[in-house]
């Protein structure tokens, strides 16, 4: 197979944007037909960057690639970026990105190939795995989003593409597919591939010869105040900054119940993301207009974004209550 991706060198600055060394360097590709879109309000945990580019340059000072990067997992919270920085990653670097969601359904084939019926004939296309091995030439990431869902087992037809060797399918005869250089298969999930021992997520257990095949695990965290206050003013710029502060303190105290390191409750069955903190910020905006009519947008928001999902759970909407009146004070007094 013919490699048709061009590499480029990039400063820190140019790949990750202002506040990042230009002095720095580090190896990615020209612009390809699958690099992914950037998102331009993404703002790096610096910590989530520093893993991502060891996994890219396996640690090296001249920032070259690594041939075949690690193969990785990320667990996290919901809403804690899993997905998105290394989809953002890849946009910096114009890496080859493909992502599948996965299900309890997931059926190997799905990411095998494609199927279609044409003139009553049955055309075989390459799936996400050939082309991320690089079959068309453009090798890159295969993320495999809340692999930790799936059926126990669904993903042991690949393990010996995770051990670098070729993979053979049939497209009209066999194909052997070897894995190019750049390639590399990313696994997410809420929890570690080791079960829900709380049942939050619905994941399943994964048999261990799959965990060990990712040999790189990854734990995605919360982002920082001081980075969720500087997200919150990129894109709610119109709120004031004390409520956008205060946003970030409800948002933190929501977690630490959900986390189980609070006082006031164990492993809360419902948190606040930074995608549903962002929303709130948005929906209080947008709510403005209800003050005029004595209501409180903030409040308004928050039922819309979160309170809400807790309908017909009394004792989490009351505990749930109890944080956001401390801090927003209680509308009752």
């Amino acid at each position: 197979m013919s490699l048709k991706l061009k590499k480029k060198m990039f400063t820190y600055k140019e790949a990750f944007g202002p506040g990042f060394p230009d002095h720095l360097t580090i190896e990615g590709y020209e612009p390809n037909p699958y690099t992914p879109k950037l998102d331009p309000n993404w703002v790096w945990p610096k910590g989530m960057l520093l893993d991502l580019c060891i996994l890219w340059t396996n640690g090296e000072e001249t920032g070259e690639m690594t041939d075949f990067p690690e193969h990785t997992f990320i667990s996290g919270y919901t809403g804690t970026g899993k997905s998105s920085a290394m989809r953002n990653f890849c946009a910096a670097l114009n890496i080859p990105y493909y992502e599948k969601t996965m299900s309890r359904e997931f059926d190997f084939l799905e990411i095998e190939s494609d199927r279609d019926l044409v003139n009553g004939n049955t055309l075989t296309h390459y799936g996400l795995l050939p082309m991320a091995m690089g079959v068309l030439g453009y090798p890159g990431c295969l993320v495999l989003s809340e692999l930790d869902r799936v059926d126990n087992g669904a993903l042991t037809p690949m393990y010996e593409v995770f051990e670098g060797q070729p993979y053979t399918m049939r497209t009209g005869g066999r194909d052997l597919i070897e894995p190019s250089p750049g390639f590399f298969i990313v696994g997410n999930g809420n929890t570690a591939m080791m079960g829900d021992p709380n049942g939050l997520y619905g994941s399943s257990q994964q048999d261990l010869a799959l965990v060990e095949r990712f040999t790189n695990k990854l734990f995605a965290e919360y982002p920082e105040e001081a980075v969720e206050r500087s997200i919150l003013a990129k894109i709610c710029p119109q709120l004031d900054e004390t409520i956008r502060n205060v946003m970030v303190d409800v948002a933190n105290d929501i977690r630490a119940m959900h986390m189980g390191i609070s006082e006031a409750a164990n492993a809360l069955p419902i948190t606040m993301s930074t995608r549903l903190l962002i929303a709130w910020g948005k929906k209080t905006w947008a709510y403005r207009g209800a003050e005029a009519n004595g209501g409180a947008p903030m409040r308004l928001a928050l039922d819309r974004v979160l309170l809400n999902a807790t309908t017909g759970h009394p004792e989490w909407h009351l505990a749930l209550t109890k944080v956001i009146n401390g801090r927003l004070g209680d509308p009752d007094e």
